[in-house]
């Protein structure tokens, strides 16, 4: 049992899954095959050991010098960090990966209507999110839109608990979308390990559509999960026939996109400040991000 070594801690909905599916491509980096393992981000999980998360999801593990995890809420949970520092005795490194806040909000609210878990517009879920995010830390998940686009903060709470060195942070439209091959040289570099010629050719999580929202919605009903479990015992079996059954419902499309008044209007109205914050704090020019550059 090893002391996990690196993180990319998000954002959600900014490649993270894309990064994942090349970065294990590399013979020195080791990543458990379910991407997600979450363990610092969930008290139960937590509670019982990082024995057993080693145990569940590093059994793999073949001596790679780099031994990690791609969870992007590890950004956002603030207790994370700390829980980190005080689990692990090495130096560990950290990627984040920021995206235009507007669009990784839009990314994300569209993933929460596919899973059949929102009801509400966009509009409307923005104008409640605070006070819907209070209610459980499912709803945190779930439904933080806004919250996970305030950046700075994140990094600021990381950086309470490790030197800046520690830290890459990359931005998902320049470096992600547009210098990709560098970036994963310069990755390689931040993790000390040898180039390597990666297949760049890979796009995860493509949108798709819910062909019946209301049969994915009743799939989900805590009634028919208590039909369910008696029945199918195993969590991790329920979890594939769950997914099983989304693949089944969704049907590949264009992704629907945010009008560029609506992104204006989002952005000066939600994260104008945290714009001009963010560039001060990073000393990088973010107008990538802003609709009339």
């Amino acid at each position: 049992m090893k002391s996990l070594n690196f993180f990319c801690i998000g954002a959600q909905k900014a490649g993270t899954t894309t990064l994942f599916h090349m970065l294990n491509q590399h013979p020195d980096i080791y990543i458990p095959a379910s991407k997600e393992a979450h363990y610092f981000d969930n008290d139960k999980q937590f509670e019982l050991g990082y024995e057993k998360y080693w145990n569940q999801h590093f059994s793999g593990y073949a001596n790679q010098k780099i031994i990690g995890t791609i969870t992007p809420s590890y950004a956002y949970i603030s207790s994370v960090p700390g829980r980190i520092r005080a689990s692990l005795t090495n130096k560990p490194k950290f990627i984040f990966i920021l995206r235009n806040p507007v669009e990784r909000a839009w990314s994300h609210y569209l993933m929460m209507r596919y899973l059949g878990k929102e009801t509400l517009s966009f509009e409307e879920a923005l104008k409640i999110e605070e006070s819907r995010i209070q209610q459980s830390h499912q709803n945190n998940v779930d439904f933080s839109y806004l919250n996970r686009g305030y950046y700075t903060k994140q990094i600021e709470n990381y950086l309470q608990y490790f030197p800046r060195e520690q830290l890459l942070v990359l931005i998902f439209e320049t470096d992600f979308i547009l210098k990709k091959e560098q970036t994963l040289n310069m990755i390689t570099d931040f993790l000390e390990i040898s180039p390597f010629e990666f297949e760049l050719d890979i796009r995860k999580n493509q949108f798709k559509q819910m062909k019946n929202r209301k049969a994915v919605q009743l799939m989900r009903d805590p009634i028919i999960s208590k039909i369910f479990k008696p029945i199918i015992p195993s969590k991790d079996i329920r979890k594939l026939a769950r997914k099983a059954f989304l693949r089944l419902n969704t049907s590949k499309q264009h992704k629907p996109k945010l009008s560029v008044e609506k992104k204006e209007y989002f952005m000066d109205h939600y994260f104008n400040d945290e714009l001009i914050q963010l560039e001060q704090f990073l000393g990088k020019d973010l107008n990538c991000w802003r609709i009339n550059n």
